[in-house]
Order: structure tokens, then sequence, then C-alpha cells
């Protein structure tokens, strides 16, 4: 009975642990199940990638509107559009490790036969940043337009009209000799550079309507507006900040004839418009105060805010009459009193310049006797406006006083 009860207790604890060796996983057993889980998770798929997206598609479509670019003659287009198809062959024939080569090669070198025909340079976004841009220089051999230069003389920018329908002309941004940019514009005229390199443009355009287009550049040659109207183009200006720019039109029955407008460069708009009293040959933009120094010849120059208002009216009539000519006396007083006729009239200076240029070829026949008639009208000397209402009709019978020279004459006999 001794025996018995030692040999069931040990049979028992040998139960025991062996229950618990069951129960428990083994260290080795843990590591490969984690081992094979890490495997599963981290193991890489194999695919072959291209190194770009299959270009075939652009390849098409970049040459049909090559065509259509050439076709029409918009050299710029057709120069942004050949890079990209060079570009686009190129990416194709390293997707196919080379097998495309030849039609790249052959893509690159119709390219770059583009470029030296027409005087151009790649785009600037397909150049390679890493290598310094070579500068070109000016070159005046085959140059027969203008040049105007920046108030610092930093600048200047070449203009040529090309005159002949379907070609364009020519304008250089230069610093020096060195070309800075070159634009391909229909028919380039007035055209101004700033301080700072901005450079406006007047495109007289290739049309039979009367338009234009007014342009500006920065620096780089990346147009920053393009204004077209129905009328004409006069002359540019751009504030010596580069903050503004103004234009003027002319010669048409739209409303957007004789105006000058304002743009604002910073912005990229035109931020207003007024009626264009008297065209110019030059003008200053003054930031600050926003007005306008309006030179319309070496002695004359009038003010205006960008409203269009006058702000020196009686400083301008008395340099007209301190310096003006006979002719600018008739043009401008007429301008400055527009809305006062009677003050107009029964100004001596007036009439003294409306004698002086009788003779003057700058006036239509007959019409500076009517005038001179009309103002004797107007001051009750009946006798000189009969005397020169018929020199006016004798000189040109279709003058348009006829019938008021006849009842001047009956209600004065």
């Amino acid at each position: 009975m001794n025996i018995i009860g030692p040999i069931l207790l040990l049979v028992l604890i040998i139960y025991l642990i062996s229950r618990k060796k069951k129960q428990r996983p083994s260290i080795n057993s843990n590591i490969n199940s984690s081992t094979q889980r890490t495997t599963i998770n981290t193991q890489p798929t194999k695919s072959i990638k291209k190194p770009y997206p299959d270009r075939s598609k652009d390849i098409t479509f970049h040459r049909e509107k090559l065509r259509e670019a050439l076709a029409q003659g918009d050299l710029q287009f057709a120069n942004l559009t050949f890079a990209k198809l060079v570009e686009s062959t190129r990416q194709q024939n390293e997707n196919l490790d080379g097998m495309f080569r030849l039609d790249y090669e052959h893509t690159l070198k119709e390219y770059e036969e583009f470029l030296l025909k027409n005087n151009l340079d790649k785009p600037e976004q397909f150049n390679d940043p890493t290598v310094p841009k070579p500068k070109k220089k000016f070159d005046t051999s085959n140059f027969y337009g203008n040049k105007s230069h920046s108030p610092n003389y930093k600048f200047a920018v070449a203009f040529q009209d090309s005159y002949e329908e379907g070609k364009k002309g020519d304008v250089y941004l230069l610093q020096g000799t060195d070309v800075l940019f070159q634009k391909k514009i229909e028919r380039p005229n007035d055209c101004v550079v700033s301080n700072d390199g901005i450079v406006g443009v007047c495109d007289w355009m290739h049309t039979d309507e009367l338009a234009g287009q007014f342009f500006l550049f920065n620096i780089d040659g990346k147009q920053i507006i393009k204004v077209k109207t129905s009328a004409n183009l006069g002359n540019c200006a751009i504030s010596e900040d580069s903050k503004y720019a103004i234009f003027e039109t002319y010669q048409s029955d739209t409303e957007d004839s004789d105006m000058i407008f304002i743009i604002d460069i910073l912005q990229k708009k035109v931020v207003g418009e007024f009626e264009r009293e008297i065209e110019f040959k030059k003008a200053k933009i003054n930031s600050s105060d926003k007005s306008i120094d309006v030179k319309i010849n070496s002695n004359l120059t009038y003010q205006v805010n960008f409203d269009g208002e006058w702000i020196n009216k009686e400083k301008f009539e008395q340099d007209l009459n301190e310096k003006g000519s006979k002719t600018d006396k008739v043009n401008y007083l007429e301008i400055l009193y527009k809305d006062r006729e009677d003050e107009l009239c029964s100004n001596d200076i007036y009439l003294d310049a409306l004698q002086s240029n009788i003779n003057n070829q700058n006036f239509k026949d007959g019409q500076i006797l009517k005038r001179i008639g009309e103002v004797y009208e107007i001051r009750t000397d009946i006798p000189n406006a009969i005397k020169y209402f018929q020199q006016a009709l004798d000189k040109n019978p279709r003058v348009g006083v006829k019938t008021k020279l006849t009842k001047l004459i009956k209600d004065n006999p």
C-alpha cells in the first residue's frame, strides 16, 4: 500500500508534464511561422514597366497639328508643335528600346533644319536647363527697320514691318548686340521697351479691315497680354517702372476708335480707356499719380489722368499761344473750346490763326474760308461773314454755305 501511493503520484506528475508540452508551441515553429508570413508579405511583384506612356497617338496628333500650322504660316505654333513631336518620338524610342531610333533621328534632323531656315530658337521649355543658352548676336545686314531704346538705355527694341501679305515682320529685344528674344509679328510698328525689358508692340496686321493688335512681352519673350481692336493703332508707351502701358487708336467708325487704352501690366488686363483728344508722338506714364504726359510735338505737351480728364488746360493754352504754329492754334484751340463755341469764336488768337491759314494746303478747299465766315457770323459781323462765305463758295461750290449766304444777303440788304 505504501508503494502504490508513490507510484500513482509519479504517474500523475508525468501525465501533467506531458500535457503542458502539447499545449505550448515550440520556439522553432514560432520563428518558422513568422518568417513564412514575412516572406509572403514582402516579396515584390515582378513586372516590366516602360519609362514613358505609349506616345504613338501623341506622335500622330502632333504631326497633324504641325501640317496645319505650316499650311497657315504660323511659325510660332509650328515651332512649339515640332518640339513636342521630337520629344514624343524620343520618348517612344526609349519605350521601344531603340527600335524607333530612325524615326526619332529623322524627325530631329527635320526640326533642326526648320529652326535654321526660319531663324528660330527651340521653345524654352524644351531646352536642357543644365546647358546655358547661347546668346545670338543681332545681325544688322538684313535689318531695315527702326530701333527704340529704354529710358535708361539698357535695352533696345528693333522692329521691321514685313509689308508683304503672308509674311511676318520681326521684333528683337536687344541688350547691346545680344538678342534676348525675337518675335515674328504680322506688321510690327511703334514698338517701345521699358527699363525692365518689357516690350510693347503695335501690330498693324495684314487685313483690309480697320483693326490692330497690341502685344506686351516680358524680358524672356513670354506674352503678357494681347489686345485686339476694331481700329487702327497709333503709338504706345510703357511706364518706367513697368506697371502700366498705353496705346492709342484712330481711323474707325467703331467705339474702339480715337481712344487711349490703359493696361495694368501686373494684372495683365485693360483697366481703362478714354477718348483721345489729340494723337501723340510720345507719352510718359506717371504711375504714382496715374497721369499721362502726352507729347504732341517738340513744343506742346498736354496732361490727362487715367480717366481722360485734362489736368493742364490753362498751361496748354498758354504754351499753344506762345509756342504753337498757326496750324496748331487752329487745330488745338478747337479741341480746347469744343464745348464753348461762342468763347472760341470770340478769341482773337483763333481768328488770326484761321486767317493766316487761308492758303495752307493742309485745310480742304473752301473750308477755312467757311470757318472764318462762321466766326464773323457768331460775332454778328455780317458784312465780313457774307464776304468770307462768298469766297468759300467761289473756291468750292460744294462747300455747303449757299443757303446760309443767300439768307444772310436777303436779311441784310
